[in-house]
């Protein structure tokens, strides 16, 4: 028979342990919760969280028909519409959703290594991901990529589950673990229901999801090969096509949409390639915070991912070490292929698995293994050193995110506050660029004249000069906000 994605616990547990967990889990999350919500207001909103905020005051038709000309699907926008509408347009408000999100991926990375592996990994899995940088930023902006870490992390554990329920309807006799005795039970099982619901989110989420989808397909795929001997096969794969059918048939009215943007859009300028595997490493473990690490800590990081590897591998290598490694492999070398560093906060989807590889190499753990040997009390030094180390490396990136201005967002709400104060009625605002409108509307309160110029995309040579030189005309002072 198939082996289950993940470990099953063995004989009695201890009370105190039962104990350990959930008290450190709940502390985990306090952590967590506090990092995201910390001066959740402390810099100012910059061009694309204006956008967003600008969108998600609009109707939900008119949302769906702008991001239609955009580089992202609707989503997000839908939900953030909603969210403010319940807690207000303030910062803190708009940004809350992505914290309360950050929240949640958490908390599933806990399930994912606990399924995974143990408990004592979910657990400092669950630590390393709330003291991520790369996360807590995200966490931290009113976009959408806190919610397409979630997302894709729900579904590679309802993957998982998926899975599962196989095995166990295997082991059944075919019957269900509900005993329904429908020929395929697996289909209607709470793991089905989410990974359908997640699947469909994700691809309404952002462009970048589908990568989730092949990587949980690779590995139901080798796991249905490693079992073939098993019989079954081929209501297995029916199962799983029925998984991949209703996603996409849901996300139909907008797949010709998503092909017309992704292939006509204009991509962010090239850049040199010579530092691509220092940005992708750095920016997976402290985000844009790791231009100012040290090699040490990324060599460090570096190590203990590449132990726990071994261990995943020397455990079971499929299909655990396959959905594992393709979870974070995947996303890696796509943006190695496709290097931009507007690209890189693509990772984000893959921060969970270096969580989990993170802790694996750190605790061992699953079948008896690792932490098995040592039992909860060795277990528990062992997590409290590695959360220490964990916390040493993230220390130095999470303050300066909060407290650097060099590393702040583009601060739109101190120009604000500065043009309100010297600039009259009489004089000019010239935005070279028309996505700064949002933001910058957002702050300003003044009664000096805003223009958006160039007015069009492409630039109009003639037009824009005409409108500057009208402009100069009626305004003694001009002040100039340039894009970036």
């Amino acid at each position: 028979m198939g082996s289950k994605i993940g470990s099953v616990g063995a004989g009695r547990v201890s009370p105190l342990r039962t104990l350990l967990i959930p008290i450190g889990l709940g502390l985990t999350l306090l952590l967590a919760t506090w990092l995201r919500f910390y001066r959740l207001a402390g810099q100012s909103l910059w061009s694309d969280e204006g956008n967003s905020v600008a969108l998600a005051q609009t109707g939900l038709g008119e949302i769906a028909s702008r991001t239609a000309l955009d580089i992202h699907p609707p989503l997000y926008y839908w939900l953030l519409h909603g969210w403010m509408r319940i807690f207000g347009e303030s910062e803190i408000a708009v940004r809350s959703m992505s914290a309360v999100t950050g929240v949640l991926l958490v908390a599933v990375v806990f399930l994912l290594g606990t399924r995974l592996f143990d408990r004592w990994v979910g657990l400092l899995a669950a630590f390393i991901a709330a003291v991520s940088p790369f996360q807590v930023y995200y966490a931290q902006e009113a976009r959408m990529y806190a919610l397409l870490a979630l997302l894709g992390a729900l579904t590679v554990w309802a993957t998982i589950g998926w899975v599962n329920d196989w095995i166990r309807v295997a082991r059944d006799g075919g019957s269900g673990s509900a005993g329904s005795g429908t020929r395929y039970p697996f289909l209607i099982s709470r793991y089905a229901l989410l990974y359908v619901l997640a699947a469909t989110l994700g691809l309404y989420t952002h462009y970048a999801f589908p990568v989730i989808l092949v990587a949980t397909n690779l590995a139901v795929l080798a796991w249905l090969w490693r079992t073939r001997e098993e019989g079954q096969v081929a209501r297995r794969l029916v199962g799983w096509l029925v998984l991949q059918l209703v996603p996409l048939i849901l996300y139909l009215p907008w797949l010709p949409i998503a092909w017309r943007q992704l292939t006509t859009w204009p991509a962010p300028p090239p850049a040199g390639a010579q530092n691509a595997w220092r940005d992708v490493w750095g920016t997976l473990n402290f985000g844009p915070m790791s231009i100012n690490v040290g090699a040490p800590w990324l060599i460090i990081l570096g190590l203990l991912a590449l132990v726990g590897i071994l261990r995943l591998l020397r455990q079971e290598p499929l299909p655990k070490a396959t959905l594992h490694l393709l979870y974070l492999g995947l996303p890696i070398a796509l943006t190695l292929v496709l290097f931009k560093p507007a690209y890189l906060k693509f990772l984000l989807v893959a921060s969970p698995a270096l969580c989990l590889l993170l802790a694996l190499g750190l605790l061992g753990g699953g079948s008896g293994k690792g932490v098995g040997r040592v039992g909860w009390p060795g277990a528990t030094l062992v997590a409290l050193l590695g959360a220490g180390l964990v916390l040493a490396a993230a220390w130095g990136p999470l303050k300066a995110y909060y407290t650097d201005p060099a590393l702040a967002r583009d601060d739109y709400r101190g120009v604000a506050r500065y043009l309100e104060a010297v600039a009259g009625p009489e004089d000019a605002i010239i935005l070279n660029a028309g996505g700064q409108q949002e933001v910058f509307g957002y702050y300003f309160q003044g009664d000096t004249p805003v223009y958006p110029l160039p007015r069009t995309r492409p630039l109009d040579p003639m037009a824009t000069v005409a409108e500057m030189e009208a402009i100069l005309a009626q305004s003694p002072r001009v002040f100039a906000l340039y894009w970036a």
